[in-house]
């Protein structure tokens, strides 16, 4: 499956985040999105703050993105969520690594994307298990960014990406993965220019229609948002 990404300007409305395994992969690609467009107001319902929504909020937190929890529920035996107001920031890059780099391993290319929306240089390291099985996931992210014209540097266990550069639409593989087939979609959504991205297959596993539910708020910044 292939997929043709047009770039969009803004997010504003309301989305509630899929339940289950991929809940904090899914929330983290709306918080980077929504961060990386100062007219960007996003709320998005039902994000678990589980041990892990907690660590991703406190991350976000280093890179100065602007996140309010708006609402918070723990109802008797299940994990508690929250719903999140996201607006548009100027990122400031950080180092992934160590226990956050363990607990995010799955994530790893979206912070690697924030990283490419930061205002400086993003080192994610200590995630080699990215190379392991039938796709080196770190060679295969490296690959894209720079066909979009992004600077980033490779290394045995991780990434370098520098930031203030807006990605140029290309023709970019995400090799059937869903991790990495969502960083580069939202990298298209903020290139200059059509991107093309190829094998996104992964994307249904993790949130089907996740690039409709994109550009369907993006539509909606057209309609709701001044000018």
């Amino acid at each position: 499956m292939d997929k043709t990404i047009k770039p969009i300007k803004a997010l504003h409305g309301e989305i509630a985040v899929p339940e289950g395994e991929w809940n904090a992969l899914c929330a983290m690609a709306l918080i980077v999105a929504a961060s990386s467009y100062a007219r960007s107001d996003l709320t998005l319902q039902n994000v678990s703050l589980d041990s892990k929504g907690r660590r991703m909020l406190q991350v976000f937190g280093w890179m100065d993105a602007k996140i309010e929890v708006e609402k918070h529920r723990a109802e008797p035996g299940s994990e508690p969520t929250g719903t999140l107001k996201v607006r548009g920031a100027e990122l400031r890059p950080t180092k992934i690594a160590g226990e956050i780099a363990t607990t995010f391993l799955h994530e790893a290319p979206l912070w690697v994307a924030a990283g490419a929306f930061s205002s400086g240089e993003m080192v994610v390291r200590e995630v080699a298990a990215m190379r392991e099985g039938e796709l080196d996931r770190i060679d295969a992210l490296v690959e894209a960014l720079r066909r979009m014209g992004i600077r980033v540097g490779e290394m045995p266990d991780g990434v370098v990406v520098e930031g203030g550069r807006r990605p140029q639409g290309a023709e970019v593989d995400a090799k059937g993965d869903g991790p990495l087939a969502t960083a580069l979609a939202l990298l298209a959504f903020r290139a200059e220019g059509e991107t093309t991205l190829r094998n996104a297959d992964g994307l249904d596993p993790i949130w089907p229609g996740f690039v409709e539910a994109v550009e369907d708020l993006a539509a909606r910044t057209r309609h709701e948002m001044p000018a």
